[in-house]
């Protein structure tokens, strides 16, 4: 199966921004350890960026869901400037948008970028040989799962982030299934981060089985995970029964679920019967 691996300093750089922001629902990118870790590699020569956010951190949460859109629009940009502009012209922020988030936002980005590309190019340069073994530990599991992109005759696309910190994110294409991880270090990790790949293809076909437009604010967000959870549950259990235990597991440690098995697994992520004949529907043409 055709599989390709992107890495992208445009993308990262909103998520290195992103980091810095609470945001008070699940999309959260906050972290206190990547803030500590980017503080020490400025060595006091940069300025830190938390001030500059703390001026717009509250109207992007009061606007999230108008706002949302710049965790995704990176991810069609080449260059930092066309970011910029695409920020800049996008037909769905407001005019106060632009004076209260956008504008700041852009000049931050600006701004952040002289020390981000030079740290980028180097975390790159100096992880030739950790990007080798996880693309191919990454296209084995993948090959476990072929089903699921024959089905849908797409292929993978997965872009890995060196400032994504929590979560990943999942945008469509025509031909392919698409998602940016969280770029991790180390072998006990690399399963995890298989099954969020594979969550973040997923929403890409789950989320139009419910039949809701999709939002943070009304509990649409909620239903549209456990649809997403479970489907993966089902066809891992399908195709290759013995990573369900793995899978409970990643579960436990990505929802904060204690000693995740398959009763307790059930019973926190139900839905509606229709939507859950619908996924189990699904699985079964796949496989077929």
């Amino acid at each position: 199966m055709k599989i390709e691996f992107k890495y992208s300093l445009v993308q990262d750089l909103m998520y290195h921004i992103l980091a810095h922001i609470k945001v008070e629902n699940a999309s959260n990118l906050y972290s206190k350890e990547y803030i500590d870790n980017i503080n020490e590699a400025k060595n006091g020569r940069c300025v830190n960026i938390r001030a500059a956010v703390n001026f717009f951190s509250n109207y992007y949460n009061e606007n999230f869901e108008r706002l949302a859109i710049i965790n995704f629009l990176p991810l069609f940009c080449s260059s930092v400037q066309e970011l910029i502009a695409v920020i800049e012209n996008y037909y769905a922020f407001t005019q106060e948008d632009k004076e209260s988030f956008i504008f700041p936002l852009n000049q931050l980005l600006k701004s952040e970028c002289v020390f981000y590309e030079e740290y980028w190019n180097k975390l790159y340069n100096t992880t030739a040989m950790d990007r080798k073994a996880i693309e191919e530990w990454i296209k084995n599991e993948m090959s476990k799962y072929e089903a699921l992109f024959t089905y849908f005759n797409k292929f993978a696309v997965i872009g890995f982030s060196y400032s994504l910190t929590n979560n990943g994110r999942g945008y469509g294409g025509e031909a392919s299934f698409n998602a940016v991880v969280p770029f991790v270090f180390n072998e006990s990790e690399y399963k995890n981060i298989f099954y969020q790949i594979l969550h973040e293809y997923t929403h890409q076909f789950t989320d139009e089985i419910l039949g809701e437009n999709i939002r943070m604010d009304d509990g649409t967000h909620d239903i549209s995970e456990k649809a997403v959870i479970l489907f993966d549950y089902y066809l891992i259990k399908k195709l290759h029964k013995e990573d369900t235990a793995s899978y409970f597991k990643w579960i436990s440690s990505a929802t904060n679920v204690d000693n995740c098995d398959e009763k307790l697994f059930l019973s926190v992520f139900k839905i509606r019967d229709d939507i859950n004949e619908k996924l189990l529907e699904l699985v079964d043409k796949i496989i077929m």
